[in-house]
């Protein structure tokens, strides 16, 4: 897009958001506060990590915080924000619950309160920077030659929930194709007679480039155990990871794990590298950049193998692993805000 183009998209958000009313019940805001994070502005940084686990924000917090700004709790969600011991970065930690389901409401809660005067709904005046998101968290390995304790770096996110599909995000060549070619295969893994086989549809999004790079970067930097690859989330734990702890619990794709894990996207034009694979299954990172790339948020994922879903073996120990992830995941957001981004 030329410089003119850019100008162009830039002045007609601007109208069209000068034009945009939201009502109260689309975006209740109790004592300046918003609603379910019960954040106002000054509690949040441009640069963030999400995680799931609410107890996992005071344990980041306390490891790579100097000093602690605000620290707030409401609904189950934890955020702490605060500057770096490396650096000296502002720095918002920010629990998204599990699932995309719950991670929508905290990411479009956070662009609400980064954008919005939350008194008139109206947004803020002046420029500001776009929010940086990393999500840290865990996540089951679909590949056999996965390590346990393997931090994945996520290149593109694959949606197999329907959370996204709500948002009519625009979608690239090779954002496209990727979403053709799972959806394919999805389908044709699904249970024989099954009553939604054929409606699953996933989508696809893309990492922030700058953001993977980066920690692609500080990883290599720090010695830490990583591959790069694809991710797929899920809305769920169980039968939406291909789990089935009861026989009368039917699964629609019994081993949508291995589907993914094994789907060939080597033959599509743009991809790079020529050999990345499906390397993992979570909760949260489809939804993630499919809504924030929508809200120009760069965004990125490190997420550590804690479960091997060839193998069975599941990862007892984890607190070393997610602590390098962590600091990886802070380390890239300061070198980030060192080069201005």
């Amino acid at each position: 897009m030329s410089c003119k183009e850019e100008c162009k998209c830039a002045d007609k958000r601007k109208e069209e958001e000068e034009d945009f009313d939201i009502p109260v019940s689309s975006l209740p805001v109790v004592d300046g506060r918003i609603y379910h994070l019960s954040i106002c502005r000054e509690e949040l940084a441009d640069k963030c990590i999400i995680v799931g686990d609410p107890e996992r924000v005071p344990k980041i917090a306390n490891k790579f915080l100097a000093k602690v700004t605000a620290d707030r709790s409401h609904r189950g969600l934890r955020t702490i924000t605060g500057i770096t011991e490396n650096g000296g970065v502002p720095l918002t930690i920010v629990t998204s619950g599990m699932g995309t389901p719950s991670l929508e409401i905290v990411l479009n809660e956070l662009i609400a309160v980064h954008e919005l005067d939350l008194t008139t709904r109206k947004p803020l005046k002046g420029e500001h920077k776009p929010l940086t998101i990393i999500r840290v968290g865990t996540s089951g390995a679909v590949r056999s030659g996965t390590q346990l304790g393997t931090a994945i770096i996520t290149k593109w996110a694959i949606g197999l929930d329907n959370t996204g599909t709500y948002y009519d995000a625009p979608c690239d060549p090779v954002t496209e194709a990727i979403e053709e070619t799972v959806t394919k295969a999805v389908r044709a893994a699904a249970a024989p007679g099954s009553r939604f086989g054929s409606r699953l549809a996933p989508y696809a999004a893309a990492a922030s480039p700058e953001v993977v790079d980066t920690l692609i970067e500080v990883a290599k930097e720090e010695k830490v155990l990583h591959k790069v690859g694809i991710t797929a989330s899920a809305a769920g734990f169980f039968a939406n990871q291909g789990r089935q702890i009861r026989p009368y619990l039917k699964v629609t794709v019994p081993n949508v794990d291995s589907v993914v894990g094994s789907v060939d996207l080597s033959g599509i034009e743009g991809i790079a590298p020529k050999d990345i694979k499906v390397e993992n299954l979570e909760m949260e990172s489809a939804a993630l950049y499919h809504i924030g790339g929508m809200a120009g948020c760069r965004c990125g994922t490190i997420c550590v193998t804690v479960a091997q879903r060839r193998t069975g073996e599941f990862l007892n120990n984890q607190a070393e692993c997610v602590e390098a992830a962590s600091r990886v995941a802070v380390d890239a957001l300061v070198a980030l805000a060192k080069k201005g981004q």
